[in-house]
């Protein structure tokens, strides 16, 4: 099948049998064939003919003459592992341990050809097939660190160009880490307890523990299956064009030409990921630690209170592009400088977090 270039996804045996006439009569084996399963597209009716002669001549030189062959069109996903979790309730002190593990944005994938090169995952996009296929983006340097210059748009070998969850399982595996510490901090302030020297404040602290030991533990059980490797397969390549820097015509903004890098690869979603209550679309999680405050205090540090609006704080959807126009003449303004500039924030699969001043 590789020799001749086909795209199967799988491959089955199929055996027909006629049921028994009476009840003395031995059931019939009236045909066998091989169900080849091929990607939707991707074979035509003359290449696809090709196919069964060539697989039937192999057959018959080992001397098997009765089995047909059956050519269909099929996706296949491995259908193994959890699906992405449910954003965690705004109350949960663990909230972003549950992260690096949903279907929102910003959160780290490697490929498994190259595991050790960790990035992120972007936005979705859609198709118009019915159903429709979910995609999203991120950088060819990801997935194909050592080639930046050969074209990817056709299936390597299986499993090598498979993305893979990645991020955030660091934290996962430090998770017993921070468990067993919070333990041994919550004893030494319970000794403290029967001192009769124990501060309020202790006593809150105490508190504190306890409720992220609880909720430390509750995740661990809703995480423990991302802890294998071969549960966090989300998707497969589809298309990654070769690096390169590229350009336009000069602008009204600038004489010179605009240039950029295009750096981009396509993944498709396995859609067994996904279920009713855990895609929210292109949606950024800003965490928070389950603090509503520590996120109010991030919108006035960053004076993000015009230039952002959610409804419950936390979960951002992302709607439209930034034109150009607004890029090099930004339309926000500090309120207390009073100076014109972007504000820019970003979840990333290493930084987290983070806000800035567009360039």
């Amino acid at each position: 099948m590789k020799a001749l270039s086909v795209q199967f996804t799988s491959i089955d045996p199929v055996k027909v049998i006629e049921p028994r006439r009476d009840i003395w009569s031995d059931p019939v084996t009236t045909h066998r064939a091989m169900a080849i399963a091929v990607k939707p597209g991707t074979l035509s009716r003359e290449d696809g003919a090709e196919v069964v002669l060539e697989c039937k001549a192999l057959l018959e030189r080992h001397d098997i003459h009765d089995v047909e062959f059956v050519i269909r069109e099929a996706e296949c996903f491995s259908g193994v592992g959890p699906k992405f979790p449910e954003p965690a309730e705004f109350a949960n002190a663990a909230v972003e341990l549950r992260i690096p593990v949903s279907s929102t944005l910003g959160t780290a994938i490697s490929s498994t050809n190259a595991p050790d090169a960790a990035g992120t995952r972007g936005f979705y996009v859609a198709s118009e097939d019915d159903p429709p296929k979910l995609y999203f983006l991120t950088c060819r340097h990801v997935v194909f660190p050592s080639s930046s210059n050969v074209e990817q748009n056709a299936d390597p070998p299986a499993g090598t160009l498979q993305c893979v969850k990645e991020g955030g399982l660091k934290k996962i595996k430090r998770l017993e880490d921070i468990v067993a510490s919070y333990q041994r901090e919550a004893a030494a302030l319970e000794g403290k307890r029967w001192q009769k020297k124990l501060k309020e404040t202790t006593r809150w602290e105490l508190e504190d523990h306890q409720k992220k030991l609880e909720a430390f533990k509750k995740e661990l059980d809703a995480l423990d299956a991302w802890g294998d490797e071969s549960n966090r397969l989300i998707g497969h390549v589809v298309y990654s064009p070769p690096i390169t820097t590229c350009g336009s015509a000069p602008s009204d903004h600038d004489s010179n030409d605009n240039k950029f890098i295009l750096d981009v690869c396509v993944c498709e979603l396995d859609p067994t990921k996904l279920g009713a209550n855990n895609f929210l679309g292109n949606v950024v999680d800003l965490g928070g630690d389950g603090d509503p405050y520590t996120l109010v205090k991030i919108i006035s540090r960053h004076k993000l209170k015009r230039g952002i609006n959610y409804d419950d704080m936390r979960l951002l959807k992302l709607e439209g592009f930034t034109p150009i126009d607004e890029m090099v003449n930004p339309t926000t303004t500090d309120v207390g400088g009073g100076d014109d500039y972007l504000r820019v924030g970003k979840r990333g699969g290493a930084t987290g977090l983070t806000f800035g001043q567009g360039q």
